[in-house]
């Protein structure tokens, strides 16, 4: 395979390994795409310097970009002219799509922590909406996130809270529970039912159909609309938009559904000026259920495994020199570490855990995932291997 030079003309060698097939036949017959991926930084470089690597991408016959890892190397001649050159390239696709995975749950997380947070020190209503809407596009990088308010009487939803590209979009629904011309299905659905609704495709979901433009002309292509739910009633909606398709998967979801479960925890207390009661629940640095609370989910999760005739396993952690931290680098840098610890935790455990901070550095987990009484040290390993395998990063 050859590889064309600036004016497009052969230059030397060109192997490629491990790569799409079909990108190599493509450079076969358009050499000039070779040239073009790395004649500005790869070519000089490596003739200046003998090699250069880093990471590019060969073009598709369908137009599609692979990314790549890329090695160029100059071979020179007896007098140190450049005769050659040739390149090795590795598919890196899996490795940038498990990035693009946690950088995409890493920003879930920074929204489900910032909101627990605000749960715990704003008491008003209308300024928790629109803090979680905040935080929503600002930490989670979503396009929209709106809050409405459902009126059961009159069968609709009243925005309370917008923040994000909207531009009109909501004025352009009919934000009702009935089944008309205009109206936005998923929100009817999901306050009919209880539960979140997604579309990940907006653009081909013959739901989204009547609203599909709209929502298209503003960058939107996924969107979830989480019900808030009280007293097993629900009383309005949290509605996130991304500008990816395919956004809310498998992983997601428990995430987002457990955000919209703590704000409706916080807003049954809040409705009913019960301040002091919520906080009795929710550990104030951390976000995490207390004491209290967790012995309540406890007992729920030992019942249920009584039923099932299942096993239950309650773990303790304490951390071991805690009070060191706090005595050498102050109560900020200790707080700050138990957040990180909550989170580290919070991210090798399974949806169906419960994760509390009893007092100080004291954390318990209550867990269904053990299968046989050797499975416990299993979750354990897990559990301590994740909180253990990299260094905290504190101030």
């Amino acid at each position: 395979m050859t590889m064309a030079d600036r004016n497009g003309a052969p230059s030397g060698s060109c192997s490629f390994a491990r790569t799409d097939p079909s990108a190599v036949r493509f450079l076969e017959t358009h050499p000039e795409w070779a040239a073009k991926l790395v004649a500005e930084t790869g070519i000089p470089h490596a003739i200046e310097h003998g090699t250069w690597s880093g990471e590019t991408a060969l073009l598709r016959r369908d137009g599609r970009e692979i990314p790549i890892s890329q090695v160029i190397i100059a071979h020179k001649g007896p007098d140190g002219s450049v005769e050659y050159l040739s390149t090795i390239a590795r598919d890196i696709s899996l490795r940038k799509q498990h990035e693009a995975r946690i950088m995409r749950l890493n920003r879930v997380y920074r929204v489900l922590s910032g909101i627990n947070t605000a749960i715990v020190r704003i008491r008003d209503r209308k300024e928790l909406f629109e803090e979680a809407c905040r935080i929503a596009v600002e930490d989670g990088s979503f396009r929209m996130a709106w809050v409405g308010l459902f009126d059961r009487g009159a069968g609709r939803v009243t925005p309370v809270a917008v923040r994000g590209g909207d531009r009109g979009y909501l004025e352009g629904i009919d934000l009702t529970v009935e089944d008309v011309p205009g109206n936005c299905r998923l929100l009817a659905a999901a306050l009919r039912e209880k539960r979140d609704v997604v579309s990940n495709d907006i653009e081909h979901d013959p739901e989204m159909a009547q609203l599909a433009e709209q929502a298209l002309a503003r960058g939107f292509r996924s969107v979830i609309v989480l019900a808030l739910v009280v007293n097993d009633e629900p009383i309005g909606v949290l509605a996130l938009y991304a500008g990816e398709r395919d956004f809310f998967d498998a992983e997601e979801l428990p995430l987002l559904r457990e955000m919209a479960g703590d704000i409706s925890f916080a807003l049954k207390h809040l409705e009913s000026e019960e301040r002091l009661n919520y906080l009795a629940y929710f550990d104030e640095i951390t976000g995490l259920p207390n004491r209290t609370l967790f012995s309540d989910r406890f007992d729920q999760r030992l019942s249920a495994a009584r039923h099932d005739r299942q096993l239950c396993a309650l773990i303790m952690l304490d951390l071991e020199r805690f009070r060191s931290v706090n005595e050498t680098f102050g109560r900020q840098a200790g707080d700050e570490l138990l957040r990180l610890l909550a989170q580290r935790l919070k991210e090798g455990l399974d949806e169906t855990d419960v994760l509390a901070r009893f007092s100080g550095d004291c954390f318990g987990i209550v867990t269904r995932r053990t299968g046989a009484v050797s499975g416990i040290t299993k979750v354990l390993d897990q559990i301590l291997f994740r909180i253990q395998a990299q260094p905290f990063s504190v101030g």
